[in-house]
């Protein structure tokens, strides 16, 4: 009985010395990672590589972290090294959008390029409002946003819980901005076709399609 009291002693020590440590080396990733000393933690991740699956949870707050702080290098070292961005409970692209709201004018082009680079769910939605990324960049008139969104692929038309498009938030605004944007989600559900000199317009947003005149309309989608 004694020696079996001594055993569990010991792995209890041990555990307790390993949990401390684990808390150490995630404490450490978290502040490297915040302080955007990339050199030093490429050496730790390396010296610790054997215990990375229990540093997880560290590693996703450390990330979580430097995707608001938008340190793009330190970011990109994540993702290069395996960071997984698609895990169903992450919604860093939409989060990426709703924090840049206060920066609508010049917003973190980078580092939506980044996670858009590595593979992230452009079209992934929010579980309770089903928004999307588009929904949140029209919604904020980030013109940005939609442009580097609607290029990489994103579908324009996805509806949220209020039966809302991207399209029908950017509506919503009256600015100049925002009839670019506007002027933006309906050039990239242009068909290229063309019957007898007309363009069709298929935009789901209208009632009926609307037919115009090549020759008669010149248009310009240029965002400024």
């Amino acid at each position: 009985m004694d020696k079996t009291i001594d055993m569990l002693d010991q792995i209890c020590q041990t555990n307790k010395k390993q949990f401390d440590y684990i808390m150490e080396i995630g404490n450490k990733i978290s502040y490297l990672s915040k302080n955007e000393e990339l050199e030093q933690l490429e050496i730790l991740i390396n010296q610790n590589s054997d215990v990375l699956p229990l540093l997880r949870g560290h590693i996703q707050e450390a990330f979580e972290s430097i995707l608001h702080l938008r340190f793009d290098e330190v970011i990109e070292f994540f993702l290069e090294n395996g960071y997984q961005i698609n895990q169903q409970e992450n919604n860093y692209l939409i989060d990426l959008c709703k924090t840049s709201r206060f920066f609508a004018v010049d917003p973190p082009k980078e580092t939506l390029n980044l996670l858009i680079k590595y593979g992230v769910d452009l079209n992934q939605m929010e579980d309770i409002k089903y928004r999307t990324a588009l929904h949140y960049a029209c919604k904020y008139g980030i013109i940005d946003f939609v442009k580097i969104l609607v290029q990489n692929g994103a579908e324009i038309d996805p509806v949220d819980f209020k039966k809302r498009t991207p399209y029908d938030y950017a509506q919503k605004k009256n600015n100049q901005k925002t009839l670019a944007l506007n002027k933006f989600v309906i050039f990239s559900k242009i068909k290229d076709l063309l019957i007898n000199g007309i363009l069709i317009l298929k935009v789901k947003y209208f009632r009926e399609n609307k037919l115009f005149s090549i020759n008669k309309i010149t248009y310009n989608f240029s965002i400024q």
